[in-house]
C-alpha cells in the first residue's frame, strides 16, 4: 500500500497474471477502489484475466515511479 497525502493506493504488480488478476478482483469485491495494476500488458491471452475488473487503473512498470512521486 502507498499513502500519499492521506490517500491510500494499492499497487499490484503482475496484474494480468492469474494471482494478480484474482487479487485485484477480491480487493474490488471488498470495496477498495484506488488500485494500480502494473504489468507489461502484452497482446496475449492474459488480458482476459483483467477485462472484468472495474476500478483498477492500468500502468506500465516504467510509469510506476512517476506515479508514486
Amino acid at each position: 500500500m502507498y499513502n500519499k497525502q492521506n490517500k491510500t493506493m494499492i499497487v499490484i504488480t503482475g496484474a494480468t497474471g492469474f494471482i494478480g488478476s484474482n487479487l485485484i478482483a477480491e480487493m474490488e469485491r471488498r470495496g477498495f477502489n484506488d488500485i494500480i495494476a502494473v504489468d507489461t500488458f502484452g497482446n496475449g491471452e492474459k488480458w482476459k484475466n483483467v477485462e472484468r475488473l472495474a476500478t483498477a487503473r492500468f500502468v506500465f512498470p516504467i510509469e510506476l515511479n512517476s506515479l508514486l512521486n
